[in-house]
């Protein structure tokens, strides 16, 4: 199913700040160390002259709102790259995190989430068998077993799609430590 292997040059990260305070800032020059690949930026706040400027990244004006599923349809949408990988700006991935999201993907796993949604990869051919986030749901978190694994509905009903679809099964629930 997959034609290329998930590696730095066909992968971006997508990111939405709020906006430009030093908190998002400092996570934006965290990201440009550690990050191998191209990052998006979906900003809502001031213009990019106002973030940091650098080759590495691209800035996109949000148009989903406070909405999870809408901000990150948008950002898988206009990404160039056949992989996605969706970080929240509270997350610090290290390098080693980047290549277990590679790995995962390339062993055939079709959604692979390390830290509750807060560092997510996707492969864009899978996303496109069934379309993208349903943009319907309000988030809430939803309690599996003993674990919370962080989600919305949305995402339920994506991986329930992945299911249907006869995917190999999502790679969840694994914590980013610091």
């Amino acid at each position: 199913m997959l034609e290329n292997k998930a590696d730095v040059n066909n992968t971006e990260l997508v990111i939405a700040y709020k906006d430009c305070s030093d908190f998002s800032l400092d996570n934006l020059r965290y990201l440009l160390d550690v990050c191998p690949t191209k990052i998006v930026v979906i900003y809502d706040e001031k213009e990019p002259k106002d973030y940091i400027l650098n080759d590495k990244i691209r800035y996109i004006k949000n148009q989903g709102g406070r909405c999870w599923s809408k901000i990150h349809n948008q950002g898988i949408r206009e990404t160039e790259s056949q992989y996605v990988i969706l970080s929240a700006w509270r997350s610090r991935p290290k390098v080693e995190h980047f290549q277990k999201v590679f790995d995962n993907l390339n062993n055939g796993f079709a959604f692979v989430d390390l830290c509750l949604l807060h560092f997510t990869a996707l492969n864009k051919q899978v996303v496109g068998k069934f379309g993208l986030f349903d943009e319907g749901f309000k988030l809430v978190i939803v309690k599996i077993g003993i674990y919370i694994i962080g989600s919305g509905l949305a995402i339920m009903v994506f991986i329930l799609l992945m299911k249907y679809q006869n995917l190999k099964k999502p790679l969840l629930g694994q914590i980013i430590t610091k």
